[in-house]
């Protein structure tokens, strides 16, 4: 694994890595259910994190060997988000330990901050307490026309709208497919072992760094800039 300069940029992705997945987790178990009758895996979703409603829907069918139509695909991911607007709201969305404090510390060091999400800024901005979405400079969301994760286009845009060479910018991700976006685009990229707990599959995407904990990126963070 690389190691490279301080950064003057630090791209986060959001469900994973700021807030916990529980919601969408859940959102997506409801659905396929109702739907299906597929009891699929938390695996099931951590794995495809990143691509659009559709594409997951379309892949997890295809795991479980159930016949795909364009409409059911259409029927899931739009039942998907209204399970997941049905029983999310801020005083329910969880932020993981010590997010604040890190985010606070970033800023506190002269670092400029970017959220990179696959969700829509209307679902982040009520997803997040005012005070973190504040902290954030630049936001790069699914209402932006380009390609998705795991395409290096959303990590390239966040560090175009810093002003930064993406060189000089550092993700953290927790997926594969955010991995993969961020190392197309030439950032160095922390993984973070949240959701899937395998470690090899975060090294196998290219994460130069991985962390079991918030814990042990702070103190890495506060080693960097202290």
């Amino acid at each position: 694994m690389r190691e490279i300069e301080k950064p003057k940029g630090v791209l986060f992705d959001m469900d994973g890595v700021i807030t916990t997945l529980d919601n969408n987790l859940l959102a997506w178990k409801i659905v396929f259910k109702k739907k299906t009758g597929i009891g699929m895996k938390d695996e099931d979703w951590y794995v495809l994190e990143g691509k659009s409603p559709p594409q997951i829907a379309e892949e997890i069918l295809k795991k479980y060997k159930h016949k795909i139509s364009s409409q059911l695909v259409t029927d899931i991911a739009t039942f998907k988000q209204y399970f997941f607007n049905k029983i999310t709201s801020k005083k329910n969305v969880k932020l993981y330990p010590l997010v604040v404090e890190i985010l606070t510390f970033l800023k506190e060091s002269n670092i400029k901050l970017g959220l990179v999400t696959g969700s829509i800024l209307e679902r982040v901005k009520g997803s997040l307490p005012e005070e973190v979405f504040a902290l954030f400079d630049v936001f790069v969301t699914a209402d932006e026309e380009m390609k998705k994760k795991p395409f290096p286009d959303p990590y390239l845009n966040a560090a175009a709208l810093l002003g930064f060479d993406t060189t000089v910018c550092w993700v953290i991700e927790n997926a594969p497919l955010g991995i993969k976006s961020a190392k197309s685009a030439k950032c160095y990229c922390i993984g973070l072992l949240t959701t899937l707990k395998d470690q090899k599959k975060l090294s196998d995407a290219g994460a130069d760094k991985i962390f079991k904990t918030h814990n042990e990126l702070f103190a890495y963070f506060k080693s960097i800039f202290s």
